[in-house]
């Protein structure tokens, strides 16, 4: 099989499903099949031990080699904005900073994990995540099982920011983005991350929706802005309360982090 040829799969992981776009080659044509696998088991948000058990049934269901691309869930990762230091010279010197930086709010548990941040620290400040290095070991070992190989592993978090940046075409945006069990409020100002804060909550985000909204207006004050907040949402549904700001709702289900293009009319 020539390599251009071969099959591209990418996979949304959360915790209790994880979605398939499996796109398959042939000389002439292409065709893209969309699958979603469910866990009935009851896990903790942060638990991905039923959404590795998917993920194998779905790279065994394949029958054919493939490029792998997962988008992780928000739900499986810590998030950071790492101030800028400007006596930051080299990657090694980055790499201590933000590690001291996750060290300071999370401890020993750092030792788990892999980190991931944005190039220029030293000029501007960025986000930086951290995932837990048997994860991504463990997709990488499925995927070499059914003769696959896993080429990228991006947080669910960049996927919806550059989504939101190439869609909306805004430099400063104000985001409250939500999935089940958990959610990112952003502020990018100029192009520049001011702030990011991430939560787990319990419920149905739905019912806690009008607390989440009117807490990110108390701690950011938008009554003294001008733009709205974008609230992201990952499927359709009735406002029935009123806000005590402009916001406006956008509904970005999972599949779109593994589209390379997404509908002309989608938010």
């Amino acid at each position: 099989m020539l390599p251009l040829l071969r099959d591209q799969v990418k996979v949304f992981l959360a915790p209790t499903e994880i979605i398939v776009r499996h796109t398959k080659f042939s000389f002439l044509s292409k065709n893209v099949t969309l699958t979603t696998l469910r866990s009935t088991d009851v896990v903790q948000a942060s638990d991905w031990s039923a959404t590795l058990v998917l993920f194998e049934q779905a790279m065994r269901k394949l029958e054919s080699v493939a490029d792998v691309s997962v988008v992780i869930s928000n739900a499986f990762i810590r998030y950071q904005l790492i101030p800028a230091q400007i006596a930051l010279n080299s990657y090694e010197e980055e790499s201590s900073y933000v590690n001291f930086n996750f060290a300071e709010v999370y401890g020993d548990a750092l030792a788990k994990w892999t980190l991931s941040w944005g190039p220029g620290l030293a000029l501007l400040p960025q986000v930086a995540c951290a995932i837990d290095r048997e994860l991504l070991a463990q997709l990488t070992v499925i995927c070499k099982r059914y003769k696959c190989r896993l080429v990228s592993a991006q947080p669910y978090l960049n996927k919806l920011f550059n989504l939101l940046k190439k869609k909306l075409k805004k430099e400063t945006m104000r985001f409250l983005a939500i999935e089940d069990g958990r959610l990112c409020a952003g502020f990018v100002n100029k192009g520049v991350w001011t702030s990011l804060r991430c939560s787990r909550f319990e419920g149905h985000w739905q019912e806690m929706l009008p607390a989440m909204i009117e807490r990110e207006f108390l701690l950011t004050d938008m009554a003294t802005l001008e733009d709205e907040l974008l609230l992201c949402v990952p499927q359709k549904f009735t406002m029935n309360f009123s806000p005590s700001g402009p916001v406006r709702t956008l509904v970005v289900p999972p599949l779109y982090a593994l589209l390379d293009n997404i509908p002309m009319n989608a938010l």
